[in-house]
């Protein structure tokens, strides 16, 4: 074996091994993980990297989309800590399909005095649609390039998620139903 597929083989099962996957059994994983700035595919198997793909989405977009959205539509300037929490509510919502109003607090961009709105969920719905297309299209990618057979063997396993949007209640359904694979969230072990 050459040092380079030596060097894959033996990533690839750190890899595994570091979210809790079986690294001795000569099946396949399809891994997406979501990050700050961009989200990768990737197809890997304890023989080492199958196929992988990233692309330059990530929560960092919907973050950036949802405090530009309330400024223009708003006037309101919001925080960290409101952010987190309109994406604590608003994803879950998303995922389950539900409609529901959203008190938000931050400040007034023109007067720079507080001020409370009443959003909808479907208000950022909309901002999180067009990540979770980016990145269903990315899992697409890496399926188109699998064998026959291994599809079948994923469908009945699942996608494995990991990542700073891993952990965000709801984002492994929204995946599952838009490409029709079981969502399984992988917590990262040290």
């Amino acid at each position: 074996m050459s040092q380079k597929a030596n060097f894959f083989q033996l990533s690839a099962k750190f890899l595994l091994a570091g979210v809790g996957l079986p690294n001795d059994k000569p099946a396949a994983h399809i891994l997406v993980e979501t990050r700050g700035g961009s989200s990768e595919a990737m197809m890997i198997s304890p023989a080492g990297l199958v196929y992988s793909k990233s692309i330059s989405v990530g929560w960092d977009d919907l973050d950036t989309a949802i405090v530009n959205y309330l400024k223009r539509a708003y006037n309101l300037t919001i925080e960290g800590y409101t952010l987190e929490e309109i994406k604590m509510r608003a994803i879950p919502a998303f995922a389950m399909g539900e409609e529901n109003a959203l008190n938000v607090c931050g400040r007034d961009s023109i007067s720079n005095s507080p001020k409370t709105i009443t959003i909808s969920s479907q208000e950022i719905h909309e901002l999180l649609s067009d990540m979770v297309h980016g990145i269903v299209g990315l899992l697409r990618n890496v399926m188109d390039r699998c064998p026959p057979e291994l599809l079948a063997y994923f469908k009945g396993r699942g996608i494995c998620l990991l990542g700073s949007g891993a952990g965000i209640k709801g984002v492994d359904q929204i995946l599952s139903n838009a490409t029709g694979f079981p969502v399984v969230v992988l917590q990262e072990h040290s």
